[in-house]
């Protein structure tokens, strides 16, 4: 009776074992079941099935992998560390190849939509060797010239890719024209500059189509002359802008480093040109008494007053001046000038500030502050104005009028 119950028992006990080893596989049994897969014929869904199984014996026998290493080195134990180890460094060898992987891809590839789709970026996130690339090819030529750039864009098939326009670009127009677009070859066009497309499935090369014109690209407006060359005139339009502060410059091309002042009508150069506005626009967010609150201001009792500068225009501000006046005769100005040197753009200064920065600063410190003295004679309560300019070294100039109250 003993040994019925001892070979019932032992039956069982491999049973359970045999139902756990089919029920959880080890990972190198599950890419043994991969490799032995028939690529050809094979139907995608079996062998994504197999794939996918495979990753989860690889999650699951990494997780039992690193947590034997730990317990090893918990304690001590460096056979059964470097055993685990290197148990988990083998998991790294079941990967799809790159024979599989091509394979793979031909056979997805004879897909309808959307199933192509969906296999294919499975199989991007399947596979190492499965990589799409978007090779956009700027290059372009004449007699006294060659441009060459590329640029290449890597992202899973089906996602959104935006191909640049001339806003991305700083060749030179008179040499090149202007971007029109992009072509599955070099003479047709196929997208438009700055469309959005979807990443292919396969490996790819746009060229960039370029056509001879001038460009004149303001804040919501885009001026175009189309197939102007050489020697056509066309009229330079009046950039606007919503800033009440900015000042316009002039129409600048990068490419050729020209600038346009004051001109109603431009003449072609080569093959065309870009043209973008340049502005001067200095705003100034704060005026502030320092130590004292502006609607409490004492008499009899030097004070000082800083202030706070934001570049907004797309040119650096160079030798800056500040001066505060004021007609009030309550008042005698200590310190009514200040030097602030440059200012690039879009950034922040104070009065006194050692460094520029991308956001607003705190206006504080005595140094390179104005000085004033409230009289003794000014009302209590009565409200003083003040007119705080800025200006460049070449005269231009931004005002902000200012009150503060007498205590």
């Amino acid at each position: 009776m003993n040994i019925r119950k001892r070979l019932f028992t032992l039956c069982s006990l491999l049973c359970v074992s045999a139902a756990l080893l089919v029920a959880a596989p080890t990972a190198e049994r599950l890419y043994n079941d991969v490799e032995a897969l028939d690529y050809q014929n094979q139907s995608l869904e079996s062998i994504k099935k197999a794939y996918d199984n495979l990753d989860d014996g690889l999650s699951r026998d990494a997780r039992q992998a690193r947590k034997d290493m730990l317990e090893a080195r918990e304690k001590g134990d460096l056979t059964a560390y470097l055993e685990a180890y290197e148990r988990f460094e083998k998991l790294k060898t079941f990967r799809m190849k790159g024979e599989e992987s091509n394979l793979l891809l031909g056979r997805i590839m004879a897909e309808a939509e959307p199933k192509r789709g969906e296999y294919a970026s499975w199989l991007y996130q399947r596979s190492d060797s499965y990589s799409p690339l978007l090779t956009l090819d700027f290059s372009s030529q004449g007699d006294t010239y060659r441009y060459s750039y590329r640029q290449q864009i890597q992202k899973p098939p089906l996602s959104e890719v935006t191909l640049p326009d001339f806003t991305q670009l700083r060749a030179n127009s008179s040499q090149v024209g202007i971007l029109k677009g992009w072509g599955l070859t070099p003479d047709e066009l196929t997208y438009k500059a700055g469309e959005t497309i979807k990443m292919p499935y396969t490996n790819q090369t746009l060229y960039a189509i370029w056509e001879s014109g001038v460009r004149f690209v303001s804040e919501g407006r885009d001026t175009l002359y189309e197939g102007v060359g050489q020697g056509s005139e066309v009229v330079v339009p009046t950039p606007s802008t919503d800033d009440a502060s900015a000042i316009f410059v002039g129409w600048y091309d990068r490419g050729t480093d020209t600038l346009l002042t004051n001109r109603e009508t431009y003449t072609v150069e080569g093959k065309g040109a870009l043209f973008e506005p340049l502005w001067k626009s200095l705003h100034i967010p704060a005026v502030e008494p320092l130590y004292y609150p502006s609607d409490a201001l004492p008499k009899r009792t030097q004070l000082g007053v800083g202030f706070l500068l934001q570049n907004k225009g797309n040119l650096d501000l160079k030798g800056l001046v500040a001066t505060l006046e004021t007609e009030d005769p309550n008042v005698t100005m200590l310190v009514d000038k200040l030097a602030l040197g440059s200012l690039s753009s879009g950034r922040y200064t104070t009065n006194n500030s050692r460094f520029a920065t991308t956001g607003p600063l705190a206006i504080r410190g005595g140094y390179n502050t104005f000085r004033f003295v409230i009289s003794d004679s000014a009302p209590s309560g009565g409200r003083i104005p003040f007119v705080l300019t800025i200006s460049d070294s070449n005269g231009d100039s931004w005002s902000l009028p200012v009150e503060f109250t007498v205590e």
